[in-house]
């Protein structure tokens, strides 16, 4: 072999080497979603035998809640008829009699710390956990906040009794210190001006406020994102509206992770990017799946519920695929990955398969440590792996 033959092998040797680890390079950008976990839970227990009943008709069924009150504890909410004759006839929008019911349980272990109730109408309430143990409830207008050991702390009356619809699955920012409240104000013309209200949820003092156009859907304790993809806006606070510049028209899922960074579902990917649009990581969901909502733990990490496309298509038959709940998957902010997946239950395609779909709710603890799926009346508890510890 000449001296011209061994340098091109030399050079030919090194293109594969860059090659190589140019493919490993892109291969590490794009690593898999974690596969569904196989762990037995932490916890697992059937919350039916420390009173919990789910409630739904042939119309529609009521919600369930489920959060974090601090690193270890975890607050469930859920609602039972004052009167069933007359809840059984009611639709998702006809307003009923009930009781409002909030257990706190001990996450790590499932001993009960807590439970209250309160006569509430259906139509607009919620349950939100905050830190410290404290849970926040809006029922009928009255927002009220609670201590652990469930005494009112605070307490204060909304407009009216339509302030407690939440505008969204969000609605607070990761911190858990600013409530984004959308006010509903009828005009003389007929016409329903919503405020944008943002409370300090340790004073319930007001920190901004705005009728201006578009309605904000997302916040922080700094920024507001408001309008429809493809046409978002964002704001600070203290600011006027500007555009989102984030490029992409497909977005299912938008929510804060901290107090500067969002997560976005856009068609199959999954994006975290700060409040300039700039994408700070990008992670490709398979198997036709897409992100419909997050929920934050205030920190590094997030949790994506993903559905999944299911049915047959058949036009002559009126038959069409539907988006079904397949997954909860975890990310690690610092990892750029996801790093923990839960496998659940969606809705069935088939009559008599639960066709109406199951309760799924997810809650992420405060330090990233747990996550709590409810399905239906079971609660399971998952301790996550250590950053780059899967």
């Amino acid at each position: 072999m000449n001296s011209r033959q061994r340098n091109n092998l030399r050079r030919g040797v090194a293109l594969l080497l860059a090659t190589g680890l140019l493919v490993i390079g892109r291969t590490r950008a794009q690593e898999p979603e974690p596969p569904p976990t196989k762990d037995h839970p932490l916890v697992e227990m059937d919350l039916r035998e420390l009173g919990f009943k789910g409630y739904e008709n042939p119309r529609t069924r009521w919600p369930i809640f489920v959060d974090f009150t601090d690193a270890n504890t975890v607050a469930l909410g859920w609602l039972t008829p004052a009167n069933r004759v007359a809840a059984k006839h009611g639709g998702a929008l006809a307003p009923a009699a009930a009781l409002l019911h909030v257990l706190a349980l001990d996450a790590a272990t499932g001993k009960t710390q807590g439970i209250g109730e309160w006569p509430t109408p259906t139509l607009a309430v919620w349950v939100l956990g905050l830190r410290d143990g404290r849970f926040l409830t809006c029922t009928g207008g009255d927002l009220r906040m609670f201590s652990p050991d469930f005494k009112v702390l605070c307490e204060q009356n909304l407009p009216n009794d339509r302030s407690c619809l939440k505008p969204v699955r969000g609605g607070v920012s990761p911190s858990r210190k600013t409530l984004l409240l959308l006010v509903p104000n009828i005009q003389n013309n007929g016409r329903t001006l919503l405020t944008d209200t943002l409370l300090d949820l340790d004073t319930f003092a007001p920190v901004a406020a705005s009728t201006e156009s578009p309605v904000a859907r997302e916040i922080s304790d700094h920024w507001m994102v408001g309008g429809q993809p493809p046409k978002l806006c964002i704001r600070g606070t203290d600011q006027p509206w500007r555009p989102f510049p984030l490029d992409s028209k497909d977005i299912r899922a938008l929510n804060f992770v901290d107090d500067d960074r969002l997560a976005v579902g856009s068609g199959n990917d999954i994006l975290v990017v700060d409040i300039n649009g700039k994408v700070l990581f990008q992670s490709h969901v398979p198997d036709h799946r897409f992100a419909v909502h997050f929920v934050s733990s205030g920190g590094e990490r997030f949790a994506a519920i993903e559905d999944r496309m299911r049915g047959l298509r058949s036009e002559p038959l009126d038959m069409y695929p539907f988006a079904s709940t397949d997954r909860v998957v975890v990310y690690s902010i610092a990892d750029r990955r996801g790093i923990y997946a839960v496998k659940i239950k969606g809705a069935s395609p088939w009559p008599g398969w639960h066709s109406q779909g199951h309760v799924n709710e997810v809650a992420l603890s405060p330090d990233g440590k747990l996550l709590v799926l409810v399905e239906d009346s079971i609660l399971k508890v998952y301790r996550l792996p250590k950053d780059n510890d899967h």
